[in-house]
C-alpha cells in the first residue's frame, strides 16, 4: 500500500476520531475473506448455481449452464439467485456450503489476511471497548485473534442465543450474523437467501437487537463491505443517531474508472448516499490501505491521540534515514559502498534461507534464484529497485523508479498495493526469469508501529511448474518467505540508525 493517502486531513481525522471511541463496532464483510482467497459473495452464488444445475439435471450444456447462472443472478439479484440454488441443491446447506466455500482443502487451507490481522490488533488495544461482528461464515477473524500474543482470553464465535455456551470468565466474542463454518465446528442458522433476510426484518432477531443497540450507543466502522446488504442498510436507517462516527472504508482498486471525471462523480454520489445514512464514505486506493487504516486507529489509541504522528510522517522520516545512511544516491563513493553492502546482505540472506530449505529435504541444486530489494520513495508515490543479488548498480541516475499504481505491470508494485504475497511471470519479453514472488516488506522501528516501506522480489530462472518456489511444501515456503523478510528488515533497521 502507499502511506501517501495518510497526508489527507480527512483520513487523519478519521483515525483520531475512532481511536478515541470507547464503544466501537468493527463490522467486517467479505473483503476480509476475499483477501485470503476465499470466494466473494458473487462467486459463491455462481458456484451454488452451477452445483444446483448439476443436482437438478437441468437440460443445459456447459456453456448454457454458465449463461443460465449469469442470467439468474442478473434477473433475481444475488440473494434471489442463492434462493434458487438452495431450492435445487439436494443436500442440506451445512453439507454443500462449506464445500463450495473452502474447496477440497477445507477451512484449514486458509489463513487470515492483513484486514483480519489488523482487526485482531485493534481488539488487543481496545479490549472491552471494541465489538467485532461479521457477515462472513469463515473463522479467519478467530484465528487472527488467537495469534495475537497480547490476547490471553478464549475466542468465541457467537451465532445467537442457541449457539454453544460461551466459556466462563473473560472472553472475546466474534458475532457471526449469517452463521459460522469454522475449521473445527459449525453453528448457527445460515442466512443465505432473500427469504431469510426478510425473516430477519421481523424485528425480533438477535442480529437486529445487537446491531441496533450498538448503533444507538456507539460508533461503527464498516470493513471490507460492499454496503449493499439490505439488513445493514435498514439498521442504519432505523438506529443510527446524530453525533456518532460511522465510516465505510471503500476501495477504489476494484472499481476504478478510466475516466477521472466519471470516477469523481461516482465517489461524490456514493459519499452523498452514505452521508444521508450517517456514514462517512472513505475512499482508499488499494486493498492493503484498509488494513493500514485499522492499524493506525489501533496504533493511535496505543500511543495516545496527543502523541500520534501520522503514518506518512513516520514512514517518510524512516525512509529518508535509510536513503541517507545506506543508499546515499548523492554521494558516488557512498553509493557504491551501499550497493556492495546491500547486495552482500541479500546474497547472504537468500543463501541461508535456501540452505535451511535444503536441510528440510528440498532439492535446490537445479534452480537459480535471485532476490531484489525495492523501497518506497519518501513521499510514498514510487517504488525503486535499489539492490539485487545478481548485479551491482554504479550510477543512481540510471535506476528508474516506477509509480505505485494498482494497474502496474510490475509485480513488486502489485504486492505493495495488495499488501500480501503476489506471484506471477515476468511481463518483459524476452526475460531470463521464469517466475517471480513478491513479498511486501514492513519494519517495526521502536515506538513507530508497523511501517510499510517496500517489497522483496524473489525470481527463478525456471518456469512456474519447475521452480522450487512452487514445489516447496506450504509450511516450508512460509518459513522461507518469513526468514528473508525478517532478515532484510533487521538489516535496514540497523542501518537506519547508523
Amino acid at each position: 500500500m502507499s502511506f501517501a493517502i495518510f497526508k489527507q486531513a480527512a483520513l487523519r481525522t478519521l483515525v483520531r476520531d475512532f481511536a478515541r471511541s470507547n464503544a466501537l463496532v468493527a463490522l467486517v464483510g467479505a473483503g476480509a475473506s476475499v483477501e485470503s482467497r476465499l470466494p466473494s459473495w458473487e462467486d459463491l452464488v455462481e458456484a451454488a448455481l452451477l452445483r444446483a444445475a448439476a443436482d437438478a439435471k437441468l437440460p443445459l450444456s456447459t456453456d448454457e449452464t454458465a449463461r443460465w447462472a449469469a442470467d439468474t443472478i442478473r434477473r433475481d439479484s444475488l440473494l434471489g439467485a442463492m434462493a434458487t440454488a438452495k431450492t435445487l441443491i439436494k443436500e442440506p446447506v451445512k453439507k454443500w456450503l462449506p464445500e463450495l466455500l473452502y474447496g477440497e482443502g477445507g477451512a484449514g487451507a486458509y489463513q487470515p489476511g492483513p484486514i483480519s490481522r489488523q482487526v485482531a490488533y485493534m481488539s488487543a488495544i481496545f479490549e472491552r471497548h471494541l465489538d467485532i461482528a461479521t457477515t462472513n461464515y469463515d473463522d479467519l477473524l478467530e484465528i487472527a485473534l488467537e495469534h495475537r500474543d497480547e490476547i490471553k482470553v478464549p475466542i468465541f464465535p457467537y451465532t445467537g442465543p442457541k449457539s454453544r455456551r460461551p466459556p466462563k470468565g473473560a472472553h472475546i466474542k466474534v458475532r457471526h450474523l449469517h452463521g459460522f463454518y469454522g475449521r473445527t465446528r459449525q453453528q448457527g442458522e445460515t442466512i443465505l437467501t432473500l427469504e431469510q433476510y426478510h425473516q430477519l426484518q421481523r424485528g425480533s432477531s438477535w442480529q437486529e437487537s445487537y446491531i441496533g443497540e450498538k448503533m444507538m450507543e456507539g460508533d461503527c466502522i464498516f470493513i471490507g463491505m460492499s454496503m449493499t446488504d439490505s439488513n445493514i442498510l435498514r439498521y442504519l436507517d432505523y438506529y443510527s443517531a446524530p453525533g456518532q462516527h460511522h465510516a465505510a472504508l471503500i476501495v477504489r482498486q476494484s472499481e476504478r474508472s478510466n475516466n477521472a471525471n466519471i470516477q469523481a462523480a461516482h465517489e461524490m454520489a456514493t459519499a452523498a448516499r452514505w452521508k444521508a445514512k450517517g456514514v462517512k464514505a472513505t475512499f482508499l486506493d488499494h486493498f492493503a490501505d484498509v488494513a493500514y487504516v485499522l492499524h493506525e486507529i489501533a496504533y493511535c489509541r496505543q500511543v495516545s491521540v496527543q502523541n500520534y504522528r501520522s503514518l506518512d510522517q513516520r514512514c517518510a522520516r524512516w525512509l529518508k534515514a535509510v536513503e541517507r545512511r545506506i543508499i546515499a544516491p548523492h554521494s558516488p563513493r557512498k553509493f557504491r559502498d551501499g550497493q556492495a553492502a546491500m547486495s552482500e546482505v541479500l546474497r547472504g540472506t537468500l543463501g541461508a534461507a535456501l540452505k535451511a530449505v535444503a536441510e528440510g529435504g528440498v532439492n535446490i541444486e537445479d534452480d537459480k534464484l535471485a532476490m531484489s530489494l525495492w523501497l518506497l520513495s519518501s513521499d510514498g508515490t514510487r517504488l525503486t529497485c535499489w539492490s539485487s543479488t545478481d548485479r551491482l548498480q554504479y550510477d543512481p541516475d540510471t535506476i528508474m523508479p516506477v509509480p505505485l499504481d494498482a494497474g502496474s505491470k510490475w509485480l513488486a508494485v502489485s504486492a505493495m498495493c495488495h499488501g500480501k504475497q503476489v506471484v506471477g511471470k515476468p511481463t518483459a519479453s524476452p526475460s531470463r526469469w521464469g517466475y517471480i514472488v513478491g513479498l511486501p516488506l514492513q519494519v517495526n522501528p521502536d515506538g513507530d508501529g508497523t511501517l510499510p516501506v517496500g517489497c522483496l522480489t524473489i525470481t527463478s530462472m525456471r518456469s512456474e511448474a519447475h521452480t522450487i518456489l512452487t514445489s516447496m511444501p506450504a509450511d516450508v515456503a512460509a518459513e522461507f518467505n518469513g526468514t528473508v523478510r525478517k532478515a532484510i528488515a533487521a538489516f535496514l533497521l540497523e542501518g537506519s540508525k547508523a
